[in-house]
């Protein structure tokens, strides 16, 4: 999810699971012009079936905020995989 307030770009990454599994993510922002600045996150997190537990939160403010792509690629602990991208133009 992505929140974008005034100068601030917010990234929330939640989780929700059919089912109890493990989750791999990775979630690469750029932002500025030509995609000067990146930031990479990764991590590991259980997912329980019917939770939504909060992966995390990636906040870009100033000039950085106006212009941005992200990718979110995740994992699942059974195999399944998928990805989000999206950009503020």
């Amino acid at each position: 999810m992505v929140e974008q307030t005034g100068g601030t770009a917010r990234f929330h990454v939640l989780g929700t699971g059919a089912r109890d599994c493990v989750a791999s993510y990775e979630l690469e922002v750029w932002s500025g012009t030509g995609g000067a600045n990146r930031s990479v996150q990764r991590g590991q997190a259980h997912l329980a079936k019917g939770g939504e537990p909060h992966l995390l939160d990636v906040a870009l403010s100033g000039a950085a905020a106006s212009r941005w792509s992200a990718k979110l690629h995740v994992r699942t602990s059974d195999g399944e995989s998928y990805d989000v991208t999206r950009s503020s133009s």
